[in-house]
């Protein structure tokens, strides 16, 4: 016990309260329940049940619960302790070169003038898919068909032309032909 310390001790000084305690139920309790003397208790210790004789135990408990919180709300705390510990082993380097002459570029799939919208414009219709552009003010819903994806970029085959304006990331609220504006 001597690794322990209590952050407040202060409140170990309540612990002096439960003999205190125990001593104002012992009194009270008999008060309200006076003895009943009887020449023979024979025939009465068989006809307790498990309840009624655990009911004699509920006040040590309450008081062993109220001693714990005691102690508890003291906070104890276990000592830190420094222990050096020595050990042998292999020291390991591990050295990266990230020199040009070391990076490497992957190309799955390469093609020129290719017409591609970002990934987050598509949505679902029906079997295939659609975005929705701006033409004059108004949204204009088109179904375009897909080639190769690359992550942010799509490419578009067919179903839009270049310069067309295409609005990335449509909510619910757009539809085709509502008015819409562009910042």
């Amino acid at each position: 016990m001597s690794n322990y310390v209590f952050a407040d001790p202060w409140i170990l000084i309540l612990l002096a309260a439960v003999p205190l305690l125990w001593w104002n139920y012992r009194r009270t309790y008999a008060r309200r329940y006076p003895n009943l003397r009887l020449p023979s208790l024979q025939g009465l210790d068989a006809a307790a049940g498990w309840r009624a004789r655990l009911r004699g135990w509920l006040p040590y408990l309450r008081l062993l619960a109220l001693a714990l919180l005691i102690i508890a709300l003291a906070r104890p705390q276990k000592l830190l302790q420094e222990e050096e510990i020595r050990a042998e082993g292999i020291d390991i380097v591990l050295a990266i070169d990230l020199s040009s002459s070391m990076l490497a570029r992957f190309v799955i799939w390469e093609d020129e003038d290719v017409l591609q919208v970002p990934t987050g414009a598509l949505f679902r219709t029906g079997n295939g898919w659609g975005v929705f552009t701006a033409e004059n003010g108004t949204a204009v819903m088109k179904e375009v068909t897909l080639g190769h994806r690359a992550g942010l970029a799509t490419q578009v085959i067919s179903g839009l032309s270049e310069g067309d304006i295409v609005i990335t990331h449509p909510d619910n609220a757009v539809a085709d032909g509502a008015r819409i504006r562009s910042d």
